[in-house]
């Protein structure tokens, strides 16, 4: 049942052109423009759900849905439950086992003399081994997964919270109290009751939230805006000098590119790959010795919906001037 809540509530999802009120506080949130309107604070665009999602923590596979404000309550009860199922299918594929292999390896006298309920076969034993094997995995990868959610929950602080606050402390242009200022941790037990002891619905209604003294619901939208500010001027301009308008296939890119661009390729991540065309300019901020990531800033009358992504390094160069800082601040305001 709250594997099914989980999957239908969804994290809950602002709605399309969303914008604050009042609307003073917009040079306070980040523009997101695939939904035309603004980001609430909390809220992230997921690509795959094509939406922005309130307090979003990341895209499940499990749920084939974000995890979020609406959700994280059932989906935290439907592990918590899982974990005992599978922790009791432990238990009772053991004690098979272990009556199996005391029958084994007794002799014939004691077989007799006992009145055992085991009912030994090949196909029994293998799907009792089977069956101990899967439930202890499942067992242990859900507790790993039970772990990080409730650390989550009791610091009220979602994956990319987490990530943000990393940045935040590698950052050289906030001071001290700005690394500091992370508003949402009212310690763990009113953390706990924000999601837990609201009936179905957690506490608030996924927009504004309570903080702690000092800080406000812009706080770190604000301090977001910074470091993507401070990411864009550590970037570089590269020019498209080679188009790639077809996908980035394993094969293909070994054809096209040689073995080692193939191996390089960042394949752990759910980020997009760009088609590009020649004449495009991307703001490059990371990558590797044969990919980069980047986003367009520059387009062509071809150019592909989506604006951030990896391409190969080899398809483009370095512009050798400085990053304006009106590009900076127009790709602050695109994420």
């Amino acid at each position: 049942m709250n594997f099914f809540s989980a999957c239908y509530y969804g994290p809950g999802y602002l709605p399309k052109g969303w914008e604050p009120i009042p609307s003073k506080n917009k040079n306070k949130l980040q523009k997101c423009p695939r939904c035309e309107g603004y980001k609430a604070p909390r809220s992230h665009h997921c690509r795959k759900c094509n939406a922005c999602c309130m307090k979003m923590d990341h895209h499940c596979p499990y749920i084939n849905n974000c995890l979020g404000f609406s959700n994280h309550k059932f989906f935290l009860l439907f592990m918590i439950y899982a974990i005992v199922g599978c922790f009791y299918s432990v238990c009772i594929s053991s004690v098979y086992l272990y009556d199996a292999y005391i029958i084994l390896t007794a002799d014939d006298d004691f077989i007799f003399d006992q009145h055992s309920f085991t009912h030994l076969s090949f196909s029994n034993v293998a799907c009792a081994i089977s069956n101990f094997g899967l439930a202890l995995a499942v067992d242990i990868a859900l507790s790993i997964l039970l772990f990080v959610q409730m650390k989550a929950v009791i610091t009220n602080k979602t994956q990319i919270e987490n990530f943000i606050c990393a940045k935040m402390f590698h950052s050289e242009t906030l001071n001290e109290n700005e690394k500091q200022s992370y508003p949402y941790d009212l310690g763990w037990k009113e953390n706990l009751k924000q999601v837990f002891c609201h009936g179905l619905k957690p506490k608030g209604n996924g927009i504004w939230y309570d903080t702690i003294k000092g800080t406000d619901n812009f706080t770190l939208s604000v301090i977001q805006k910074m470091l993507k500010a401070e990411k864009a001027s550590c970037s570089r301009k590269y020019r498209i000098i080679t188009s790639q308008l077809e996908s980035y296939g394993i094969i293909k890119c070994c054809i096209n590119y040689g073995i080692r661009v193939a191996w390089s390729k960042p394949c752990f991540n759910d980020e997009p790959f760009l088609p590009v065309n020649v004449g495009e300019v991307y703001l490059v901020n990371r990558g590797n010795k044969e990919w980069i990531y980047g986003e367009r800033i520059v387009s062509m009358s071809n150019s592909s919906t989506e604006t951030k992504g990896w391409f190969p390094r080899r398809l483009a160069k370095v512009v050798l001037e400085e990053v304006s800082s009106n590009s900076e601040d127009e790709s602050t305001n695109t994420e």
